[in-house]
């Protein structure tokens, strides 16, 4: 007679073995590369579902639990229904450098590393990271008008091939693999501002579900 756990056992192995599939079936991962670059195709990164059109995770917890690999069915099927999906900070220690502005963007992406960038709907540029502290904060001006946001932890930006709610495509802007860079870099980089008495910074609450997402 089967027990409880013999059962849960079962349903465990059911459910690897239709990851297992979902991952290596190479029908399946040409209709994954026609919406998520190679670059984010790693075990390591998150996904969450958004809004057509729109910047908005529907379900709760995406920062935490209700998240998707990227070979995940059911990401894939909402991706091919015209839905946006975002990709979420701090999973495998990735942060996103989200330019708001486009004077600082102009100075700052020279000093940065090549790496893996979207270009988004407004035109400013999405910079991808591998970072060895992974934590979120703005880089704001002291009438609170954001500079630039590092999306790292609790965190997410929307996701190349979706639609900004202008009607404009987040596009593949440099196709190079993401870059690892250093907090200290990063700091350096941008302590021009972060030392600036106009210029403040804020970190992210990395419970809070953000609507500050690019």
């Amino acid at each position: 007679m089967e027990t409880i756990v013999d059962l849960f056992n079962e349903q465990v192995k059911k459910r690897d073995d239709m990851r297992y599939n979902e991952k290596h079936n190479l029908d399946y991962h040409k209709e994954i590369n026609k919406f998520i670059p190679k670059q984010l195709q790693k075990d390591c990164l998150k996904f969450c579902l958004l809004k057509k059109n729109d910047k908005i995770p529907i379900e709760e917890k995406w920062q935490t639990i209700v998240n998707y690999s990227y070979f995940n069915t059911e990401l894939i099927e909402w991706i091919k229904n015209g839905n946006n999906y975002g990709v979420i900070g701090g999973f495998g220690n990735l942060i996103i450098v989200d330019f708001d502005e486009e004077n600082i963007e102009n100075e700052i992406v020279p000093q940065l590393p090549q790496t893996f960038t979207v270009k988004t709907g407004r035109g400013r540029l999405h910079k991808y990271f591998y970072c060895d502290v992974p934590n979120s904060f703005k880089i704001s001006t002291k009438n609170n008008e954001t500079l630039v946001d590092i999306q790292g932890r609790g965190k997410q930006v929307v996701g190349p091939s979706s639609i900004h709610p202008n009607g404009n495509k987040y596009t593949v802007a440099d196709d190079s693999e993401i870059a690892i860079i250093d907090t200290n870099l990063l700091h350096f980089v941008f302590s021009k501002y972060l030392n600036k008495e106009n210029v403040f910074t804020k970190k992210y609450n990395t419970d809070h579900n953000a609507k500050e997402i690019k």
